[in-house]
């Protein structure tokens, strides 16, 4: 079920001194079929992304929906649109410096593994939105 139990709790971790605020609005709970540690670790990976690139100050909604989609926006600056499919490829990064260009890879390919698509778009306002899609 993805609902909003010891994940929650991971990722209220995760921002705890980070100078970020964040929200998890769970619409419904929903069944779909996916590996739980696998869902939790590219949730972890999206927040913790979220928190690198976004900024200090940054809001970061973490969002599950009914339809069996989970949401991580922030209000940062986003994505250029041209570089999100580089993005989620190993080793591929926005500019220098700062992680190894894994984290989009790792969770694009445990979303695959799952059967679902990753999706990356900008938030509406500005800042990027990583949209995990169970099939």
């Amino acid at each position: 079920t993805l609902s909003s139990s010891s994940a929650a709790s991971d990722v209220y971790k995760r921002q705890a001194g980070a100078g970020c605020d964040l929200a998890i609005e769970v619409q419904a709970s929903t069944w779909v079929l996916a590996d739980c540690a696998l869902v939790e670790t590219a949730l972890a990976n999206l927040v913790d992304n979220a928190i690198a690139h976004a900024g200090v100050g940054a809001s970061i909604v973490v969002r599950v929906l009914a339809t069996g989609i989970i949401e991580v926006s922030d209000d940062g600056k986003g994505i250029p649109a041209d570089l999100r499919d580089e993005l989620l490829k190993p080793f591929m990064r926005e500019k220098e410096g700062g992680g190894l260009g894994l984290g989009l890879a790792l969770v694009n390919e445990a979303v695959k593994a799952m059967g679902g698509d990753l999706e990356l778009d900008d938030t509406p306002g500005g800042g990027m939105t990583a949209r995990i899609r169970f099939s």
